[in-house]
């Protein structure tokens, strides 16, 4: 005889379930991930993963499970589990728009499969240049020969790197003060 149970695929358990304390636990954890949300979730949750206690309590207890770092960090891990294989509705979903031309979101479901199998690339040229003193002053005298400008009238009193001047300065801060506005009390 066979056990079913070691037949049938267990769910690959992540790192945020496996530090939970136990089994029971991991049911909590998975039951508020993808079981029914609304009011007396947390009790349902807590009842379905084997534990028992009276109403009040349950609630108590059901409340400072999940509000365990552990519990937490479980059902963020469950959810996104369980977001993922959602995956297919929502591109079938997608899809229903894009075969439907009168919807109204038709041409941005269109661009959203467009942006998203054949993305348009953007080509952006960055060119750095760090010149300063004799170097950056032959390269205008340079560019002014080949586009035909006297370079003395160009640069001026700045046609040798000595002669150049340089802007100096400090930058300060500038802190801007909040804006309160006062109201007067009319008696």
């Amino acid at each position: 005889m066979t056990d079913a149970s070691a037949d049938t695929p267990q769910p690959e358990l992540g790192p945020a379930m496996l530090a939970l304390p136990n089994d029971r636990w991991r049911k909590f954890a998975r039951a508020l991930a993808s079981g029914p949300q609304g009011h007396g979730k947390l009790v349902r949750a807590y009842r379905l993963s084997g534990f028992h206690a009276a109403p009040r309590n349950a609630a108590r207890e059901a409340h400072t499970m999940s509000r365990d770092d552990r519990v937490i960090a479980a059902v963020a891990e469950e959810s996104k589990k369980f977001l993922r294989v959602g995956h297919p509705e929502a591109v079938s979903a997608l899809y229903g728009m894009v075969r439907d031309p009168k919807h109204r979101d038709h041409a941005r479901a269109v661009a959203m499969v467009l942006d998203r199998t054949d993305p348009t690339t953007q080509e952006i040229h960055v060119v750095k240049t760090d010149m300063t003193g004799a170097a950056m002053i032959e390269r205008i005298k340079e560019l002014a020969k080949v586009l035909g400008i006297n370079a003395e009238q160009l640069l001026g009193a700045n046609s040798t790197p000595q002669a150049m001047k340089l802007i100096e300065g400090t930058a300060t801060a500038v802190v801007e003060e909040p804006v309160v506005e006062a109201s007067v009390a009319k008696e």
